[in-house]
């Protein structure tokens, strides 16, 4: 709805001092409209690559790329250490990219 979707901006515009990057993403794990877990990408840190995989995608065409820390991976991770299992139905989740044409909301 369009209540949740301005109230996960508003949380996501509040958390935007941690920006660690050229972009912002938080994302955001509900159920029933209970916000359960949130991520904040992190470009200091190494993508999750023992947890979720390799990524393997450039920036720009350039093999140096390394990519940071995805703030949907966070969520995920953050939700599995509160809640310790691994069923995810019934979950939703939201990313929130704050940049500088203004909020998206995916």
């Amino acid at each position: 709805t369009a209540y949740r979707k301005s109230r996960l901006i508003g949380i996501a515009s509040s958390l935007q001092s941690k920006q660690t990057g050229r972009t912002f993403h938080v994302s955001f794990i509900l159920k029933n409209n209970k916000l359960l877990s949130i991520g904040i990408n992190n470009y200091r840190k190494r993508h999750l690559e023992k947890r979720f995989g390799k990524y393997h995608a450039t920036k720009d065409g350039s093999k140096d790329y390394i990519a940071g820390q995805h703030s949907e991976c966070l969520a995920i991770r953050n939700y599995l250490n509160i809640f310790g299992c691994s069923d995810f139905s019934g979950l939703t989740m939201f990313n929130v990219r704050l940049g500088f044409e203004g909020p998206i909301i995916f």
